[in-house]
């Protein structure tokens, strides 16, 4: 059987040592390599030894391990399980069910229990049931205007101010300019109490949540050492009013996080650092705004496992993928899709995904500037309005991706070793069968090449265009192999 050809790996084996699987459940429009990415935290405490790295190399790996859980579709109510010797396994039972080598088997049952005796009569008050358990401290109402705290206590917003319940905490954000985004935590008890910052202001009486008017004049916020000085601009300092801030400055010491993950904490706050902050008068308020939307939008992503390079691209180019893959922002416009359709990051660009069984595709979609960015005609989908919506699927496209011969890698669709195609064939029958250890090394080398191309079509025709332009690939290195094989007295008997 021909081995499949993929990138050298370490690899391990991790004991049992009557480890239970992490079982990951699927919802509607998961992917592997996504499910992977949700559930980073979790799978690196059941493999401490995948710690390092971000989110996306670690599911990269495991799948590379795994190839047979890369290429499947899940449905919902399927389990993804992560095992202790870091290989995957697709659970479709109702319930997972371990083989029966795992768990030693289950002692006889115990005889039939006596019937129980009558039970005594109950002498004074009986206790009262155990109270239920407490609900959530604070709420939010749907129409997110009003926050309900213990004790009774609402607090409503002023207009144009929406709250939001963001990981525990209270996210508020400004609709209309100057827009700004922050975020803070809410006591367990008592009044609600925000810290100093320049955009949200409590009232008097506690109840009221308004707007500030950014103050255009800076002194206060230098005086306080939030600000600094340079030359004819400001910079941030770790004093700076925003707690999504400290967050992200507690981070590069946080002993929960890898050396890795704090190192990329670092590099992101000596970027946000530089960032410059108007001093003039007339531009230092709106300034402002736009570094706090920045610093929460970056520790967003952070806090989502992505990596620093890509988080620096996307604050270069003002760009910003949801966590959960639904939106995406580009300056101050924002499009949503919905199932089967997810939007992934990346570093300098994002993909649109297809993740049905009838609609699998992955399309990049280039960020060169939030000002003049558009979607890019696609064979794949379409935009209606804000939304993104798929077109009907390429007939020829989902044949390849079904047999085999078309699989993504890390956001792109790639030729196989499936694909039937003679010169393919022949190199992967050199590299697995070849008596030369030469011979082997050049046509694992050939391979290589041709299977790393994107296809990247614009229509059918492109598609059967790139095809033929990769069947003229694949001959030409099979060609020059036996070439250079006659030439330097390689054999190429199997």
């Amino acid at each position: 059987m021909r081995r499949r050809l993929v990138l050298p790996l370490l690899v391990f084996a991790l004991g049992a040592g009557g480890a239970q699987p992490l079982s990951l459940p699927v919802q509607e429009g998961d992917t592997p390599s996504g499910l992977l990415v949700q559930h980073f935290t979790e799978i690196r405490q059941v493999l401490p030894s995948y710690a390092r790295g971000t989110a996306r190399d670690l599911a990269y790996r495991l799948l590379a391990r795994s190839p047979q859980v890369a290429d499947a579709v899940l449905h919902p109510g399927d389990r993804l399980l992560v095992l202790p010797n870091a290989r995957l396994r697709l659970d479709t039972s109702p319930v997972y069910v371990p083989p029966p080598s795992e768990p030693p088997p289950p002692p006889p049952a115990p005889p039939p229990a006596l019937p129980a005796p009558p039970p005594e009569p109950v002498v004074g008050p009986v206790a009262p049931p155990p109270a239920p358990p407490p609900g959530p401290a604070w709420s939010i109402d749907a129409d997110g205007r009003r926050l309900h705290l213990p004790g009774g206590v609402d607090v409503e917003t002023a207009p144009g101010l929406q709250l939001f319940d963001r990981g525990g905490l209270l996210h508020i954000v400004k609709l209309g300019a100057p827009p700004w985004e922050v975020s803070f935590p809410v006591p367990e008890s008592g009044a609600l109490r925000l810290p100093p910052n320049p955009c949200v202001k409590l009232s008097a009486d506690g109840r009221h949540l308004v707007a500030a008017t950014f103050d255009e004049d800076p002194s206060p916020y230098i005086e306080r050492g939030e600000l600094n000085i340079h030359d004819d601009h400001l910079h941030m300092t770790a004093k700076f009013p925003s707690e999504p801030w400290r967050q992200l400055y507690a981070a590069r010491s946080d002993p929960k996080l890898d050396a890795l993950r704090q190192k990329a904490a670092a590099a992101l706050i000596v970027k946000l650092l530089e960032t410059h902050i108007a001093r003039d008068p007339g531009r230092f308020g709106e300034s402002l705004s736009h570094q706090l939307q920045v610093v929460e939008r970056v520790w967003r992503s952070f806090d989502h496992g992505v990596e620093a390079r890509e988080i620096a691209d996307q604050m270069d180019l003002d760009y910003e993928v949801a966590p959960d893959g639904r939106s995406v922002r580009v300056g101050d416009r924002v499009w949503v899709t919905a199932s089967p359709l997810r939007f992934e990051s990346c570093s300098g660009h994002f993909h649109v995904l297809g993740t049905s069984d009838d609609h699998r595709f992955a399309a990049k979609i280039p960020v060169e500037s939030a000002e003049a960015f558009r979607f890019p005609s696609s064979p794949f989908f379409e935009t209606v309005g804000n939304v993104v919506v798929p077109k009907a699927p390429m007939e020829l496209w989902m044949t390849l991706v079904r047999t085999g011969a078309l699989e993504q890698r890390r956001g792109h669709y790639h030729v196989t070793q499936r694909w039937e195609q003679p010169s393919v064939a022949a190199l992967g029958d050199l590299m697995d069968r070849a008596r030369g250890r030469e011979v082997r090394d050049e046509a694992t080398g050939a391979l290589f090449r041709v299977l790393s191309v994107p296809m990247e079509p614009v229509d059918e025709a492109d598609l059967r265009r790139q095809l033929d332009e990769m069947a003229k690939m694949a001959d030409g290195e099979y060609t020059a192999l036996v070439a250079r094989a006659h030439e330097k007295g390689w054999v190429l008997d199997r």
